[in-house]
């Protein structure tokens, strides 16, 4: 390869990593002194069972020879109170921080003499802080009206919609909470400061004769992940979720990070999600209750990596269906909230960096960048939004003005050295509460997040069926992301009015080369270079009512949202050269290609390649409630309607490069060979590559276009008895027609532009039991029945190129709407706050399953999408959140998280051949769903004591098919691997700072792609015998397999510092 030129630019900012480690040290420094506050405290043996606590301080004063003073009238009243103490060798002061918690009194030590005070007032002019939030019953998920809440010797009652607020001094305090017919709840770890507000979601348990009287202990940031599994236990589905504080507790900066932690979920290529086995295509996507499109142009898919984390409040996934929810998906729907408002006024920001073992401060390559692509882009390579697609059809019929064209596109031809810089992180989110007159209450929400990071993967590459190989594979990835909410609320006691805003904007520009080393072609040696930039901007905008109406006899929501994505891939440039040798300075010697007149020349020969889908789509609906008690066992009968419409848009040009005389490239640069002059004088050319037939339209020859509106109703029941048997059952209705404008698709042989009308009609039911075995173990049965309709992309069959993955993805006119028969076991069991065991067991039949197919070329893969005959896919899920808290108190703090996913399945293919699909299958087989990995888990170790905390995480996925071929010998797979992530956090400056360290990807294992590796014999007659060299396993073999890829992305490290005003 050519000397790659250093950018100067980039070099200079190396300084950055030392900055970087300086910084962290420092911090690091400061945060590790907080545990040494117990250094040199004697230690006591405490056994005291319900003593007021003057007793406590005459039993310390004996043991360690101190003497309390105070002023008995000043603090009669908490004299006056019990405590209970079982210590051993335990420190003075951590006992001195248990009394000061309840409360709310303050330590001096001077000498032998140890003052007690009250905490001082607040200062004249400086506002008490507050302790705020919402007590939710532990069984239903809904907020508890009239409940005490009582905090050193301050107390308030819960409103209607079961929230507090209450004024106290500096400190840290614990809260009792309670409330009749419920236990006591007593949360630990609250921290006051002066005109700051400290949020506390509590849940209580209902509790029956003695157990009334005893409290239960636990931490504020137990309570969020509590709350989930409180509304997790009342949902009527099966669901499996994580929240924020859990969030927190990972290096995981996106939701497609944060998926991967959820029970029988699984993510492919760091973006996609795969539920239950049921691949991209088969789960519903929401965000904030809004249906989104896809983001992909060659396949129905979302991708998650675009939404920031800590714009995220909880995720939840349904992995059952009720009439209630859209009907399209079989594997799952995923439902992404975005933070709310908050009770109290509220300020945050943070700033993070971090760096990557293979890729900060080494090198990275790269075409031209511009200051644009560290915020929103630029405009210098958008070929379709400039309308150089356009002006190039005006002018295609006059070579002359075809040239002049072409010399004024940019050159981005060839690959610059850059140094890899840290990652950069910022955030900012503000909220503030306003009180209207009454009980009407009005706030907002507003964050915005930013991050741009650099990495590099070393990889090396085969091709399927071939002997062409490469070793010196790197890929280089730059990546800026901007989002920003804006959320706002009004409400009182009887109604509730929300509206969501989300802009977000993720900027990826990617680069490869790679030297193809292959005996059996000619030239033997070929240097590919790629750059490719992608644009992901999502809107979203979503008004939405709850109100109850009639004294509560009637409860009623409405929504409306208008969602909008644009994917563009303004200006890829693809090249490849022959390597003719080495020059005098011990540079590669490189002729770069292009193609003569009437050549045939693969795809990726070296052009020009361009994309925009813009998809939008609305969401209407309106859902009424009404409940009713027979029996004194709740009832509800519900109905409501969703509507979805949505158009999508779709554009393409691609363009190699002709060299109409042969002439000599003198083995220049490639900047210089395609120099602009070059172009306008006519030596080279830009030829249109277009699908379909010879002189077809230029401007959208590769194109489509569709609409698609869907009306949905339906009916349902919520049916209890005996206050332990909850039935919930009915069906819903769903209409589809959809349109599918194809430029080019062959009718009898010839090709003509058309647009091709689909309508569908579906009734779904759903029948869904749940009983309360005890109070806190639930079973539950479900079945169902869904479906999954062929997408836009899908369906056409124009051609997209994938030049990463050497493939053309073609579509296919003759696929079905598929149908999925769910059916769902599963037994919950919520031994604690914030605790869950839970064991699933799922099966899924599909009829008319489509799935993407993989036909090996001369010049790649060709994938097309095809109808099967039937799928299955049938596992078990454990799901286990528990605390140490039962073998002592003090690992209370303490939680295991594990999960495991045990899958299997099968899909049925049969000679194929409809319309225009090109592939044949030659017999039935039956194989692995394409994404479905047999076995996947998580386990994670995490610890939080209010200063200190720490988790430790690992994850993995089995095997999958990645692409399936249209013969076995053909299927394409991703082997297993597994991650280990580390997280140590601290809090510092009286809890206002925090600082969180994160280890990600440990163990850096490659990502590899393989085959199963064979030999053929064949006899005299022709015939031949495949025998597998491992015997057949699927699993990666690292002696028999076909590596196809092996990559290696390194470790990352990062710091996260947030302050709170």
């Amino acid at each position: 390869m050519q000397k790659m030129i250093s950018c100067a630019c980039c070099r200079k900012k190396a300084p950055g990593l030392r900055l970087f480690y300086r910084l962290l040290s420092v911090i690091l420094f400061f945060c590790l002194q907080a545990p040494a506050q117990d250094a040199g405290q004697p230690k006591v043996d405490l056994d005291a069972d319900n003593q007021p606590l003057e007793n406590i301080f005459r039993l310390l004063e004996k043991q360690t020879g101190l003497s309390f003073a105070y002023n008995n009238r000043e603090i009669k009243n908490r004299l006056e109170e019990k405590f209970s103490f079982k210590e051993t060798a335990t420190p003075l002061s951590v006992i001195l921080q248990q009394i000061s918690k309840r409360t709310g009194l303050q330590f001096k030590q001077a000498g032998r003499i140890i003052s007690v005070q009250p905490l001082p007032a607040s200062p004249p002019g400086k506002a008490a802080g507050k302790v705020a939030g919402t007590i939710i019953d532990q069984q239903t998920g809904e907020p508890i009206p009239g409940a005490t809440v009582r905090i050193a010797d301050k107390g308030t009652v819960t409103g209607a919609d079961g929230r507090f607020s209450i004024g106290l001094p500096d400190g840290k305090y614990s809260a009792i909470v309670s409330y009749i017919g419920y236990g006591n709840k007593e949360i630990t770890g609250i921290d006051i400061k002066g005109g700051e507000t400290f949020t506390a979601n509590i849940t209580l348990k209902k509790a029956k004769g003695t157990l009334a009287g005893i409290t239960v202990r636990a931490t504020v940031r137990q309570e969020g992940a509590t709350a989930l599994y409180a509304r997790q236990r009342n949902s009527q589905s099966f669901t499996d979720g994580i929240s924020a504080d859990l969030v927190q507790q990972t290096p995981d900066n996106n939701v497609a990070q944060v998926l991967k932690r959820i029970a029988g979920v699984t993510v492919q290529d760091n973006k996609f999600v795969v539920i239950r086995g049921m691949g991209e295509r088969y789960n519903n996507i929401q965000l904030n209750g809004s249906s989104l499109p896809s983001t992909e142009p060659n396949r129905r898919n979302f991708n998650f990596d675009i939404i920031p984390s800590n714009l995220v409040d909880n995720i939840v996934v349904s992995k059952t269906f009720t009439p209630d929810m859209q009907g399209e998906f079989a594997g799952g729907t995923v439902q992404v909230s975005t933070l709310s408002i908050p009770a109290e006024r509220m300020l945050n920001i943070g700033i993070g960096s971090g760096f990557n073992t293979q890729s900060t401060g080494k090198d990275l390559y790269s075409n031209s960048r511009y200051s644009g692509d560290y915020f929103f882009g630029t405009d210098a390579r958008n070929f379709l939004t400039n309308g150089w697609t356009e002006k190039f059809a005006g002018a295609y019929g006059n070579l002359e003005e075809r040239n002049r064209m072409a010399a004024q596109l940019p050159n981005h031809w060839g690959l610059k050295r850059y140094t890899g810089q840290p990652v950069q992180n910022y955030s900012l989110s503000t909220g503030l509460p306003v009180k209207l007159k009454g009980d009407n209450t009005f706030g907002v929400v507003a964050a915005a997040t930013y991050r741009h990071e650099e990495t590099r993967e070393d990889y090396y590459w085969k091709a399927p069926n071939s002997t062409a190989t490469a070793s010196d594979g790197i890929r280089s990835t730059f990546v800026t992301s901007v989002a920003g909410i804006v959320n706002a609320g009004w409400k009182n006691k009887h109604h509730r009015i929300s509206w969501n805003n989300l802009y977000n904007y993720r900027f990826t520009h990617e680069n490869g080369y790679q030297t193809d080393e292959d005996p059996a072609d000619t030239p033997p040696v070929i240097l590919k270079t790629l750059s490719s930039v992608r644009q992901n901007t999502l809107w979203q905008t979503r008004l939405s009512g709850e109100h109850t109406l009639f004294a509560g006899k009637l409860k009623a929501d409405w929504f409306g949202d208008f969602n909008k994505l644009e994917r563009n891939q303004p200006d890829d440039r693809y090249n490849r050269g022959t390597i003719k040798g080495e020059t005098v300075h011990g540079e590669r010697a490189i002729e770069w290609w292009a193609a003569y007149p009437n050549q045939s020349v693969p795809f990726d020969a070296g052009g020009i390649f361009a994309s925009l889908l813009t998809e939008k789509k609305w969401n209407a609906g309106a859902n009424f409630l009404l409940p009713f008690v027979v029996a004194g066992n709740k009832q509800s009968f519900k109905t409501g309607y969703w509507g979805t419409f949505r158009t999508a848009d779709y554009k393409q040009s691609s363009f190699n490069i002709f060299e109409p005389v042969p002439g000599d490239k003198s083995m220049r640069p490639i900047a210089e060979v395609f120099a602009p002059e070059n172009f306008a004088s006519g030596k080279y050319i830009l030829q249109a590559f277009t699908h379909g037939p010879s002189g077809g339209d230029l401007v959208n020859g590769d194109s489509y276009g569709g609409t698609q509106d869907i009306h949905a109703g339906y009916i349902m029941g919520d049916f209890s008895f005996f206050k332990k048997l909850h039935i919930i059952g009915g069906v819903r209705f769903e209409s589809e027609k959809v349109s599918v404008n194809t430029i080019a698709r062959p009718v009898d042989t010839k090709w003509i532009d058309t647009v091709m009308e689909y309508k569908t009609d579906a009734f779904l039911p759903s029948v869904t039991a749940a009983y309360d075995i005890l109070p806190m173990l639930k079973a539950r049965a479900a079945y169902s029945r869904t479906l999954a309709r062929p997408d836009f992309r899908e369906r056409t069959l124009s051609v997209y190129y994938d030049l990463w993955e050497r493939a053309t993805v073609i579509g296919s006119d003759h696929l079905r709407t598929s149908f999925s028969d769910n059916y769902d076991l599963r037994l919950e069991w919520y031994p604690g706050a914030g605790e869950i065991i839970s064991f699933s067991a799922f099966k899924k039949d599909l009829k008319d399953p489509i799935e993407m197919l993989a036909h090996p070329t001369n010049s790649g893969d060709r994938i097309t999408y095809v109808r099967l005959l039937e799928a299955h896919a049938k596992g078990l899920e454990l799901n286990l959140r528990k605390s140490f808290g039962f073998a002592a108190e003090k690992l209370s703090n303490l939680f295991l998280t594990a999960n495991v996913t045990h899958m299997t399945g099968a899909t049925q293919l049969e000679s194929i051949k409809e319309g225009n699909e090109f592939i044949s299958i030659s017999d039935k087989r039956k194989r692995l769903p394409i994404g479905l990995s047999p076995w996947a888990y998580n386990a994670g170790l995490a610890y939080n004591a209010g200063i200190i905390g720490a988790s430790v995480n690992y994850n993995y996925t089995g095997y999958r098919i990645r692409y399936a071929g249209s013969t076995e010998y053909n299927d394409q797979f991703e082997a297993a691997r597994g991650t280990l992530d580390v997280q140590l956090s601290c809090r510092f400056l009286k809890n206002r700072m925090e600082l969180r360290v994160n280890a990600s990807d440990l163990l850096a294992a490659p990502f590899i792609f393989y085959q199963n590796d064979y030999t053929v014999v064949e006899d005299a007659a022709g015939n031949k015998t495949y025998t597998y060299k491992d015997g057949g396993d699927n699993s990666y073999n690292i002696e028999h397999d076909a590596v196809l890829r092996k990559g290696r992305k390194g470790s990352s490290f990062s710091f996260t510092l947030n302050y709170s005003f």
